[in-house]
């Protein structure tokens, strides 16, 4: 039977109030599960218990449920091109979500659903779909510094919420002009329990170095760092994102997951005592990113070579946390192209596998412990590689034309339940909602 699911819990627990104070105080959790084993989800690999942590991903599922309708009266649209977010709210039994329009404006928006009773059966049309509890709104026109250069529309593509407040990253959805000239990053509202635009600041601009332009190679998911690694990375969050085939412009994001850390809870952080102004750059420090050209990089050695790799030119991850008691930084997304010899994958306007049947949901595994060897210099952050990857079959994923059609669109991680929310597309043929599939991580997280 499911494990009995709380989807949060009340404001100042655990989840949302990790201890006073910079993360160097905070108090050290108890002995981890499976301290510095590596997560894997190969089974080859799960009678290696010194080495190993297994997942055995597909007996993990616990239930799912549908995003609201996109055919009622809220005018929500779930499109193969949007990612579809999602964080858990901080009022108990909410969570916070992204969508599109149905208006045609292309613009991403965000609202807060009432996540309903999670369905355990196989029965597609008995998925129950989220009430809206906070209809749609549009986060990028409401934010108080926005100097209008978003290239064909923005995509709120990651979602936090941290210290009672909401961080959204965006990102420009075609801007292919050399580095990007979309600049800003992120935003914040400041009562993620009561979702408006009244309450907003940013744009803000991650950067390296002043004058930095990171832009879309950061601007994705934002997760947190388990406590007992905080002092060791400086920071208490994760910042990432990919390239990919629906996210234009190579040579302005990572091609690869990428790892940027941030600290949240700093006096002068974004979501600390005494913020930033509006339009301010905030500092970030890169751990991992792999820029186009470089040759230890996981960028595909040729355009046209791409069967064995680690990363193809349909590749994209949409969602990437370290798993608490781990050695692990686990990123999900989708990918193809990587079975067959030579050139799997041609290109007609838009990459595609020459077998539609080569794309699948996908995975990345990453040593934390290397991602560390890169703060301390050991090497660089394109020398990153992943440890593991693979398909990862998703409970409701469906075929269309024998392609994927739901792939992987978002995710979040809930340290107190240790369930891992990921969203999978809408089948855009049938006009269904997107859906969130719930696995249980309780045997593998501490």
């Amino acid at each position: 039977m499911a494990k009995s699911i709380v989807p949060n819990s009340a404001p100042g627990d655990a989840l949302y109030d990790w201890g006073a104070g910079a993360y160097p105080w905070r108090p050290v959790p108890p002995p981890a599960v499976g301290e510095g084993k590596l997560l894997t989800l190969d089974p080859a690999n799960a009678s290696d218990t010194a080495n190993y942590i297994y997942l055995n991903w597909q007996q993990q599922y616990v239930g799912c449920f549908a995003f609201p309708s996109g055919l009622n009266d809220n005018g929500w649209n779930y499109n193969e091109y949007q990612p579809s977010n999602i964080v858990l709210s901080p009022t108990p039994g909410r969570a916070i979500v992204t969508a599109r329009s149905q208006s045609g404006d292309d613009t991403r928006r965000i609202a807060e659903i009432q996540i309903p009773t999670i369905y355990e059966g196989s029965t597609k049309s008995q998925i129950p779909n989220a009430a809206v509890t906070r209809a749609l709104f549009d986060v990028v026109s409401a934010a108080p510094y926005d100097d209008g250069i978003w290239a064909g529309g923005t995509r709120i593509s990651g979602l936090c919420v941290h210290n009672g407040r909401l961080v959204a990253n965006a990102y420009g959805f075609y801007d292919v002009s050399g580095a990007g000239t979309v600049k800003q990053t992120t935003l914040v509202i400041d009562d993620a329990a009561n979702l408006g635009p009244t309450n907003e600041r940013g744009f803000f601009y991650a950067v390296r170095t002043p004058g930095d332009n990171l832009g879309a190679r950061i601007a994705g998911w934002c997760t947190p760092i388990p406590v007992a690694l905080q002092a060791q990375f400086e920071g208490t969050h994760i910042m990432g994102h990919s390239s990919g085939n629906i996210r234009s412009g190579a040579s302005r994001h990572s091609l690869g997951p990428s790892a940027f850390v941030i600290d949240l809870d700093a006096p002068g952080s974004i979501t600390g005592a005494s913020p930033p102004a509006d339009g301010a750059e905030i500092t970030v420090e890169e751990l991992m990113n792999f820029p186009l050209g470089e040759t230890t990089s996981m960028t595909p050695q040729s355009l046209l070579q791409n069967a064995g790799q680690n990363w193809t030119l349909l590749s994209e991850a949409y969602y990437g946390f370290i798993v608490p008691g781990t050695d692990t930084y686990f990123v999900v997304g989708y990918s193809g192209g990587h079975n067959g010899t030579g050139q799997t994958i041609g290109y007609q306007g838009t990459y595609y596998p020459f077998d539609p049947a080569n794309v699948d949901n996908y995975y990345w595994c990453f040593r934390v412990s290397d991602l560390l060897r890169v703060k301390n210099g050991e090497i660089q952050p394109y020398e990153m590689q992943p440890y593991e990857h693979g398909p990862m079959t998703m409970r409701w994923q469906g075929t269309l034309n024998n392609i994927t059609d739901r792939t992987v669109r978002g995710g979040h991680y809930d340290p107190v339940t240790k369930l891992l929310y990921v969203t999978i597309s809408s089948a855009d043929a049938l006009n269904e909602s997107a859906l969130c599939e719930i696995y249980d991580l309780s045997g593998v997280a501490s």
